[in-house]
């Protein structure tokens, strides 16, 4: 009996070995001229990795760019996936070979399920679908507007109601977040649908608890996409899948309102936009229901939940760094003193301001690891071979950190911003908005909101820590975006 279980588990080590040291074999020699990374394991890749207690990507791949340099492989399960921690070597592979990076995986599980109940919309399309979306979003953030007003006109607007909140709970302690993202979602509003929400409507405030939802989960880094057997016991996905059906039910609400109000010879926004489109040619399906749809959740996605956690990282950090929060307040008086409202060419005289929205921008950037490119054809970069099939992602993170750019990286010091002529220099340094075909279309947007609502913020209050004596926390937490631990802040007035 027991000769008979020592042969049973020889045999079965022989076959663990065998089939351990075949996928090597198999899968070794396809990984060669490959950028380095961690050794592999069978099935897993490095998937592991990710799962130990204590890791997290914002602390795991930082640490593997040190190890491995400025571009690394991560297999995860049987897809590699490129992170490239260098900025030059980004916009090479962005840019100069964007005509085949620019598409994004459709294989991976969540995206096919993503597909099937709700469309791909603009963010995760690609072809002619991703390029007419992308197309008129951008006429509409460019044109439309505000109902034809300046954006500058739009963004003050949401600024003076923001201040009237905030005047009314200034010297408590408050948690900001849901009224920046508020205001910064009422700027899409009127990208969108051509006028704002009020801040109590029940619709709204419904809409934007889901999107912070649905941030809090990084679906591209989910094991469901690489191990197709945690698929059986794991439903992680559903979170965000269920965020979305959410939003997008009630993105169908409004829709059925304009759609009455519609006149093709007034195009107010990107919904006018998209049912001219329709109406023009009845049989193009990129702005059909489900896509149309789609495309609405992307950009209140893309411009809301993320556009408010750079603004709250900004107030945090002026709560932490009262000496910085001076300085930009003695410049802010000097320009506009206290009765003129901030304009975005203003930009040019507050130039410590906008160092620090920068300086902000380069520590905690919002999608630190962006969104993955499927790479459709081999290419050459920066002396290794990124294989076809293979997904790649910009470490925005380590970009920012680079010590070849920045000295000291882990200091937060505004003046770094500042060439010789006392200009605000080197700002594509960073990359927090990723770059080429597929960057952020509203990358303009976001910029001008950013300095206008944090400028106006500062204007009238000071931004201190929710309880006196207690330090700032300004640990990260990783979901999609790079958002913030959940705190009080006091904003005093001035």
């Amino acid at each position: 009996m027991l000769d008979v279980l020592i042969d049973n588990t020889t045999a079965i080590l022989v076959f663990l070995v065998t089939v351990v040291l075949g996928w090597y074999i198999l899968t070794l020699p396809r990984m060669r001229n490959m950028p380095p990374g961690p050794l592999p394991l069978p099935v897993v890749g490095n998937y592991l990795m990710i799962a130990r207690p204590g890791v997290s990507l914002l602390t795991l791949f930082p640490t593997l760019a040190a190890r491995y340099g400025k571009i690394f492989t991560f297999l995860a399960g049987s897809t590699p996936i490129i992170l490239i921690n260098d900025a030059k070597l980004v916009k090479e592979a962005f840019i100069k070979n964007g005509n085949i990076i620019s598409s994004r995986p459709q294989h991976y599980y969540v995206v096919k399920k993503i597909s099937d109940r709700l469309g791909l919309g603009m963010t995760m399309s690609n072809g002619r679908q991703w390029k007419e979306l992308r197309r008129v979003s951008v006429t509409a953030m460019r044109d439309m507007g505000a109902a034809r007003t300046s954006m500058e006109g739009s963004i003050q607007e949401e600024v003076t109601e923001l201040l009237k909140v905030i005047e009314k709970v200034k010297d408590a302690p408050v948690d900001l977040k849901p009224w920046l993202m508020k205001a910064t979602s009422n700027i899409i509003s009127t990208i969108v649908f051509g006028s704002r929400f009020d801040y109590e409507d029940l619709r709204f405030n419904l809409l934007l608890q889901r999107l912070a939802k649905a941030t809090s989960v990084n679906i591209f880094f989910l094991a469901v996409n690489f191990l197709p057997l945690v698929r059986y016991f794991c439903k992680k996905e559903e979170t965000f899948i269920k965020s979305l059906e959410t939003i997008n039910a009630h993105i169908k609400e409004l829709l059925a309102d304009r759609e009455e109000s519609f006149d093709p010879s007034n195009i107010r926004d990107f919904v006018d936009l998209a049912l001219r489109k329709r109406m023009d040619d009845p049989k193009e399906r990129h702005f059909q229901d489900l896509n149309m749809r789609r495309a609405i959740v992307d950009l209140y996605s893309a411009g809301s939940d993320t556009t408010a956690t750079v603004l709250h990282w900004l107030l945090l950090f002026m709560a932490d760094n009262p000496e910085i929060q001076a300085r930009c307040q003695a410049e802010i008086d000097e320009v506009l003193g206290d009765v003129r409202m901030v304009r975005y060419a203003d930009r040019v005289r507050l130039k410590f301001t906008d160092a620090t929205v920068l300086e902000v921008l380069r520590l905690r950037p919002v999608a630190p690891f962006g969104i993955p490119r499927y790479v459709e054809e081999n290419f050459d970069l920066g002396g290794y071979t990124i294989p076809r099939g293979s997904v790649c992602f910009p470490n925005i993170l380590a970009i920012n950190k680079d010590p070849e750019l920045f000295a000291h990286p882990d200091r937060f010091d505004p003046t770094r911003w500042f060439g010789e002529n006392g200009e605000v220099t080197g700002r594509d340094r960073i990359v927090s908005f990723s770059v080429g075909p597929r960057s952020c279309s509203g990358e303009a947007v976001a910029r001008m909101e950013l300095f206008m609502f944090f400028t106006s913020i500062l204007q009238f209050y000071t931004v201190l820590p929710g309880v006196e004596g207690k330090p700032v926390d300004l640990t990260p937490v990783l979901g999609f975006l790079n958002k913030s631990r959940h705190q009080e802040l006091v904003l005093k007035k001035r």
